[in-house]
């Protein structure tokens, strides 16, 4: 009858899970490789020059950074407040972040002022505030949903 079928005939149609599987697993296999390099080059990348960097060094360059991919590149002649302004005029959501975390920048590296831990975790929580607000606004940009491209 028509349940009946040939065996060779039903593992032509209906391959056995054990070849699907072996014939995946390799290009599965090839793109975690390279979505695992990527995510540690670009973390290495992230973190280059951490290495001796006070807190609200390394705050303020991850506003530097993340500002840049957000569109807002620090010009050269800008001071640390000049660029917290610019960053928190155009994305108000991080501008008291932001001007924190240019004030510590300052009053460390200009000021060789040292921090006792409440500051550490002020810089640290600002940070935090500057990162959500302008995250939204790389994603905004690298998937534009029909807006018009923002001024920077």
């Amino acid at each position: 009858g028509l349940l009946d079928l040939d065996q060779g005939f039903a593992d032509e149609i209906v391959p056995s899970a054990g070849t699907d599987l072996k014939r995946l697993l390799a290009p599965l296999l090839a793109l975690f490789a390279i979505l695992a390099a990527t995510c540690f080059f670009g973390w290495a990348l992230w973190t280059r020059g951490f290495g001796k960097a006070t807190p609200a060094e390394r705050a303020y360059i991850k506003l530097n950074r993340l500002g840049l991919l957000a569109g807002f590149r620090r010009p050269p002649h800008y001071t640390p407040l000049e660029y917290a302004r610019l960053v928190g005029k155009a994305v108000p959501v991080v501008a008291d972040g932001a001007l924190s975390v240019a004030w510590s920048f300052a009053a460390t590296r200009y000021g060789d002022l040292d921090y006792p831990q409440e500051s550490i975790e002020e810089i640290e929580s600002a940070w935090r505030s500057i990162r959500g607000g302008l995250l939204v606004r790389v994603a905004r940009r690298l998937v534009p949903l029909g807006r018009a491209p923002a001024a920077t």
